[in-house]
């Protein structure tokens, strides 16, 4: 993760910081965004949908929520189309 990644740059340099601290300051720096993100990696799964406009699916970003922007997509399963 991102978190690890700056802690072992840190730690590379030969700083010593506390792992509470280093989160506080990413906290800061990237917004809660960055720390909202996933821990288990979801599976892929197939599924079959019988007509047009049986199932929808959607997604949200929320990358840029500190700078207000949060992003949503739709698509529709048996299309495919967005």
């Amino acid at each position: 993760s991102g978190l690890r990644y700056l802690e072992g740059r840190i730690r590379e340099a030969e700083i010593r910081v506390q792992r509470a601290r280093i989160r506080e300051a990413a906290k800061r720096v990237f917004g809660p965004s960055a720390l909202l993100q996933r821990k288990a990696k979801i599976t892929r799964r197939d599924f079959w949908v019988a007509t047009l406009n049986a199932l929808w699916s959607g997604d949200g970003h929320h990358k840029l929520i500190m700078y207000g922007i949060v992003i949503h997509g739709f698509i529709e399963a048996y299309s495919r189309l967005v």
